[in-house]
């Protein structure tokens, strides 16, 4: 009764892959997005430690299919952060400022 929920640790492999992707697709655009997602992550890092801790049960034995599967994903970050910010940083309409 008192042991708290269960830890969904594909919930927050889904919440890292999320900023970062979204950090990556548009952080050449927009690079505001770069300090928010530093700042996004520390936060997550700070809850997780803290639920871990104090408010969840221990977390069901995982095993490393699903580390292994999420760390394959992350690199093709840094290829949407290049081609991505090669199409942004090339483009003449989103450069100019004329009237489409």
């Amino acid at each position: 009764m008192y042991a708290g929920p269960e830890y969904q640790l594909h919930y927050k492999y889904s919440a890292i892959l999320k900023i970062t992707f979204t950090t990556m697709m548009f952080g050449v655009g927009m690079p505001i997005l770069f300090p928010i997602a530093l700042f996004s992550l520390i936060v997550f890092r700070l809850t997780e430690m803290y639920q871990i801790y104090y408010m969840c049960r221990e977390p069901p034995k995982y095993d490393k299919v699903l580390n292994n599967s999420v760390i394959k994903t992350l690199r093709f970050a840094p290829f949407f952060l290049l081609f991505n910010g090669y199409w942004m940083l090339s483009n003449k309409q989103l450069i100019s400022n004329h009237h489409l």
